[in-house]
């Protein structure tokens, strides 16, 4: 049953909408609640609006997210539907949360709002987590950053959390983000853990290349969190760039995130979380910056037996031989996640690698391009076999 809140909410909506990280999060919720049945998947899907079938589970995943994502404006009808689909999955015998759970789901991600069955309310109580003082609050429990203040945070994934940082120096205040990196739940061994992280971070200190961020530093805070300190980065994500871009923009924007990925790959380092939120778009130069460069790689392995049997990376954009075996690290996987972005950034939406429609069906001029994310998004024995193949593909099409 719809949850109780003022008409106006539904009409004008509550005043802020669902961000990207949390529709993230709570396509995972339903998943898990899911357990493993389509039909679940599929009538979720419903709940938002979705109509039609999906091809395969990973696609019905793959299409409740975008369904998530048409919602995503209007934050109170968004948690009404949500919270539908809890009650269907109880009323069919499945395993489901507490509105308490649900609701620190919600608030973690910056969206205050809380499910007192029959009610959905304001969560003014907690609304200080979502605000400048959840850096100090965050400091206070996670250690120090020696010689940086944390500001505001600009932006949060499943393992932690960014802030935008100032260092003071005797010359004048300068800018940085820190990603916090809170990998806890997965981890038995902290020691083991943190000299790992110690290794990674200094392979991952040599990439030097343009469409890669760089690392300036990086240390653990006397509670034991390990942090990455970057340049703070000011532009758009690559859809919202990728919007404003004409045709031969985007292949070129593309082929330079390829020879990024092509550098990175050389040097034995895959991303494994490619998606247009790690991908900034620099106002500047309009240069593409990848993000979380490594943050997967850092934190792979640090218990074989829980971390690395999940997938890493998000829905949508993992190849099936991924989904399959979670264990899997190949460049093929940053391959796939490319394709699916490239034919996103014409189309609005994912493709089906099971029933590929083409994007010259949308505009006549894309048909070079067709074969090209064709063979970007195949089964991994037939895919293409480099990121630098597939960089020359898109500089041969432009």
């Amino acid at each position: 049953m719809s949850l109780n809140y003022p008409s106006e909410w539904k009409f004008r909506g509550v005043g802020f909408g669902i961000p990207p990280a949390a529709i993230e999060a709570v396509t995972k919720l339903l998943v898990d609640v899911a357990d493993g049945s389509k039909s679940a998947l599929e009538d979720f899907k419903g709940f938002f609006g979705g109509m039609g079938g999906s091809s395969s589970y990973d696609y019905a995943i793959v299409d409740l997210e975008d369904f998530l994502a048409r919602e995503s404006d209007n934050a109170a009808k968004f948690v009404d539907a949500l919270w539908k689909c809890v009650e269907y999955a109880d009323k069919s015998s499945l395993k489901t949360p507490s509105p308490d759970y649900v609701s620190e789901i919600l608030v973690q991600h910056g969206v205050p709002l809380r499910i007192q069955p029959p009610d959905l309310l304001l969560a003014h109580s907690d609304s200080d987590l979502v605000d400048a003082r959840m850096a100090s609050d965050f400091e206070a429990t996670t250690g120090a950053f020696a010689g940086y203040r944390l500001g505001d945070p600009i932006g949060q994934g499943g393992y932690g959390v960014v802030f935008k940082a100032t260092r003071t120096t005797t010359v004048g205040e300068f800018e940085y983000a820190i990603k916090v990196l809170d990998p806890s739940p997965f981890i038995k061994n902290y020691e083991k853990a943190i000299a790992r992280f110690n290794r990674e971070v200094a392979a991952l200190s040599k990439l030097q290349h343009r469409a890669i961020v760089q690392y300036f530093e990086a240390g653990v805070t006397s509670a034991k969190k390990p942090y990455l300190v970057m340049p703070l980065v000011d532009g758009l994500n690559l859809k919202a760039a990728s919007e404003k871009m004409a045709m031969r923009d985007i292949l070129s924007t593309f082929a330079e995130i390829l020879r990024g990925l092509e550098y990175a790959h050389a040097n034995g380092v895959v991303h494994r979380d490619l998606k247009p939120t790690n991908i900034i778009v620099r106002y500047s130069d309009w240069q593409p910056i990848i993000l979380d460069f490594g943050s997967a790689y850092m934190l792979d392995d640090l218990d074989k037996a829980t971390l690395t049997s999940d997938v890493v990376g998000t829905a949508g954009y993992i190849p099936s031989e991924v989904m399959a075996n979670p264990k899997l690290r190949s460049p093929l996987q940053d391959i796939y996640a490319c394709g699916v972005m490239l034919y996103e950034a014409f189309a609005g939406h994912r493709p089906d690698p099971l029933d590929y429609r083409p994007l010259e069906g949308i505009r006549s001029e894309l048909s070079p391009v067709d074969p090209i994310i064709r063979d970007a998004i195949k089964r991994a024995s037939d895919r293409t076999k480099s990121a630098g193949t597939f960089a020359d593909q898109l500089a041969g099409a432009v």
